[in-house]
């Protein structure tokens, strides 16, 4: 077995080849960059990513490079292969003209306000460290940064199973940023992998977490833990698989949905969008840091334009 195995179902080959005829572009004013049509240039990458699959070349830890096959343009998750095709100065305007303008002014968020409280909770002075969080208007915020300043550790303290991670770590931030109980927006972190398929070695067929409103899904998460946070392969496929959640609710109709990758203490959020004709592209709207000890909350803090941007 093969990366090129894992990566693509052997009857999913010709789907592929089928979707990139049928949704070839037909005029080629409509997305240039430095004179060059970008949808020729994302077909001529797909057709190498197509020869690179028979030859069963595929990797785990490229992904850009099978997401092209569905139609899937990751032009910030560059690859040899697309770097040769599209070249670095090329690659780099694309992204520019994907970029987010984030927000770096928090006002219900001052440093000051962290500083003094997360100095205050070393010294062991909880409850003078709670008071001092009263500053925070913002009513999730605040009770995000409580639950910091009482539950984690002065020392680092990787959890050895990745369902403390989630419980722990990962859950809160994305409850606070994301889910919206007035507006039936609820936040799910289903068990992708229940003790049966990993006893058989399944892989699991839901992502680690989704948002939704009411039934339908509107934003998928993939998380990986401390022990596998190094692990491209592994890390590449679970991209992989967001990309595909989000692709089944672009084909829906949506016109953006979110994907959150985090890999233990780092999170990077995508927006998975339609740009042309049979072409989708993820674009990186940034990355954010989940503390795992008392001290990382100021990185969290400075990240926090970032996931501001998910609200």
């Amino acid at each position: 077995s093969t990366d090129a195995d894992a990566l693509v179902d052997s009857g999913e080959v010709e789907e592929f080849i089928s979707k990139i005829k049928f949704t070839k572009h037909r005029e080629c004013d409509t997305w240039t960059v430095e004179s060059e049509c970008v949808a020729c240039l994302v077909e001529k990458y797909q057709e190498k990513a197509i020869d690179a699959l028979r030859r069963r070349e595929l990797k785990k830890s490229e992904p850009a490079d099978v997401m092209v096959l569905a139609g899937i343009f990751a032009p910030f998750n560059a690859t040899p292969l697309m770097v040769q095709v599209f070249g670095a100065l090329r690659l780099k305007e694309i992204k520019r003209s994907f970029a987010v303008d984030l927000d770096p002014d928090m006002p219900e968020f001052h440093d000051s306000v962290v500083i003094r409280a997360i100095r205050l909770r070393m010294n062991d002075q909880v409850d003078q460290a709670l008071d001092a969080l009263c500053a925070v208007t913002d009513r999730k915020l605040r009770n995000l940064l409580e639950q910091f300043l009482i539950n984690l550790p002065k020392v680092e303290d990787p959890p050895s199973a990745e369902d403390t991670l989630v419980n722990n770590f990962v859950s809160p931030i994305l409850r606070a940023f994301l889910q919206r109980t007035e507006d039936n927006i609820v936040a799910h972190f289903p068990n992708t992998e229940s003790s049966t398929q990993k006893k058989q070695g399944v892989p699991p067929d839901r992502p680690d977490f989704k948002l939704c409103i009411g039934k339908r899904e509107i934003a998928f998460g993939e998380i990986t833990g401390h022990q596998q946070k190094a692990d491209k392969s592994k890390n590449g496929y679970d991209l992989w698989r967001l990309a595909r959640f989000g692709k089944s609710v672009l084909d829906e109709g949506a016109s953006m949905v979110p994907l959150v990758q985090i890999i233990y203490e780092q999170g990077t959020i995508y927006r998975l969008v339609v740009r042309i004709r049979g072409i989708m592209v993820l674009a990186k709207v940034g990355v954010f840091t989940v503390p795992m000890h008392m001290n990382a909350i100021g990185a969290f803090q400075a990240s926090m334009p970032v996931l501001e941007w998910l609200r």
